[in-house]
């Protein structure tokens, strides 16, 4: 049930507060400190904070920051005497202002008035869908690990987009397929790297475990409301027109519209650019490929769309290259410097040691606290940063925002110990990558840090 918190900082006399909310049948919790209710946020359904105002104001500021930290959009209706002076800054981090001494229901009309206005700015934000900021992140995130490279899931969204558009499909649908296309390989952080950046045939119970990445992504969205209407494209893009696809063997036209697109797409891009098997395909290798496709693999009406649109030139497809095995490591010449934070010594060892040893040319900061390693953050340029994801108090994502501050451009890896929760509040704050500790978790990383420094695979092993 979401609740009403009071929060009076530094003063127990919230009783009356409690007892107008409470007459209006609003479920209520209340803090006497900032630490107690940023303890209830994290924990609770909160859905507006009513605050008291301190004797300083500077308090009340320090404690809306944290709050708008954590819960950007949370309501915040303020309480302070009638004839106290209100400045700027405070008047401008609030949603509401109710004077005391209360009179009648202006407090809860005050909440109900609140409540309606995020009410409204949440259903907004859900029409242009992700922010800018975190689907890089998460874009990022999945062409470390996609055969396609940087760009895919840009030019799987472009295409995408205009076969959507040529169907004349509404606007919304159409940000729905692109957010789909962008995001499409995103349950991929939850499979191992040595099988997701196997060049080989991998075995059967390994092919069996890459068959569950759409399942994966269809959970991680699950979580962000916004997402919805997106999910069915991630879950369903490697489902086949013809029903010998996974994860649900849908066939035809049982499969959602958006992740029939976006799989016509997905192809088209994958037989364009270059493979660890093979060269990229000719122009006309590629539309040969989608016609014997075409009824089979791929909805045969999108096959001839995209078709159109390749040959009307509207979209140039991907030119893939070859790496040369030659090809000189950014670090030959260049010293990397990468920060480690880890609030365990002995994991910050074994994390120091195995980065030593995938990297040819490293310079690794340990440290093991959150006020240390803010302090190096602002105090030398880093190659990339490896970030314990349970540091205490809510540091890890506090250091998240001073790394971010300070190098907005480093890759910042967070170690966690589930994919759920501290992984995705890690990728909203700043997170380039994360790497869930489970066994074999140093070589992911080892692969992972190498993949986001551009750092060819070394011949000896990473323990």
């Amino acid at each position: 049930m979401s609740c009403v918190l009071v929060v009076d900082l530094g003063s127990e006399q919230r009783h009356d507060l409690e007892q107008h909310l409470l007459a209006a049948d609003y479920p209520v919790l209340s803090a006497g400190s900032a630490k107690a209710a940023l303890e209830l946020l994290a924990n609770e359904h909160i859905a507006v904070i009513v605050s008291r105002l301190p004797e300083t104001e500077a308090v009340e500021l320090d404690f809306l920051e944290a709050v708008r930290r954590r819960r950007p959009g949370l309501p915040i209706v303020l309480v302070a005497g009638a004839s106290t002076a209100i400045g700027h800054d405070l008047a401008g981090a609030v949603d509401g202002l109710v004077g005391e001494p209360l009179e009648g229901g202006e407090l809860t009309r005050a909440v109900a008035t609140a409540l309606e206005r995020a009410s409204t700015s949440a259903r907004d934000s859900r029409e242009p869908g992700l922010s800018l900021m975190l689907l890089t992140v998460l874009t990022n995130s999945i062409e470390v690990r996609s055969a396609g490279g940087q760009g895919h899931c840009e030019r799987l969204a472009t295409l995408a987009g205009l076969i959507a558009t040529e169907l004349e499909l509404p606007e919304k649908l159409v940000t729905t397929v692109r957010l789909g296309a962008m995001l499409h390989d995103i349950g991929l952080v939850g499979i191992p790297d040595r099988i997701v950046l196997e060049s080989g045939t991998l075995e059967p119970g390994e092919s069996e475990l890459m068959r569950t990445h759409p399942l994966i992504g269809d959970q991680l969205l699950a979580r962000v409301d916004e997402l919805e209407d997106v999910r069915a494209v991630v879950r369903s893009h490697h489902e086949r027109w013809d029903g010998h696809g996974y994860p649900d063997g849908l066939r035809g036209e049982a499969i959602p519209l958006g992740a029939r697109i976006v799989a016509v797409a997905d192809g088209i891009d994958a037989m364009s650019v270059y493979q660890s098997y093979r060269t990229p395909l000719t122009p006309h290798q590629i539309l040969r490929e989608l016609a014997h496709g075409r009824g089979t693999q791929w909805d045969p009406n999108l096959v001839g769309i995209a078709i159109a649109i390749i040959r009307s030139g509207a979209f140039v497809l991907g030119r893939g290259r070859v790496e040369s095995d030659n090809q000189a490591s950014p670090f030959s010449v260049a010293r990397a410097t990468v920060l480690v934070v880890e609030g365990d010594p002995a994991r910050a060892a074994a994390t120091q040691d195995v980065l030593e040893d995938a990297l040819a040319n490293v310079e690794i900061s340990r440290v093991t606290e959150v006020d240390a390693a803010a302090r190096l953050a602002f105090g030398a340029e880093w190659s990339l940063a490896v970030v314990d994801g349970a540091l205490p108090d809510g540091g890890t994502l506090e250091l998240l925002a001073a790394l971010r501050a300070a190098s907005p451009h480093v890759p910042i890896v967070v170690l966690v110990d589930e994919v759920a929760g501290s992984a995705t509040d890690a990728l909203e704050h700043g997170a380039s990558d994360f790497v869930v500790r489970r066994e074999g978790y140093l070589d992911e990383l080892a692969g992972r840090v190498r993949a986001l420094l551009g750092v060819p695979e070394l011949a000896t092993s990473v323990g």
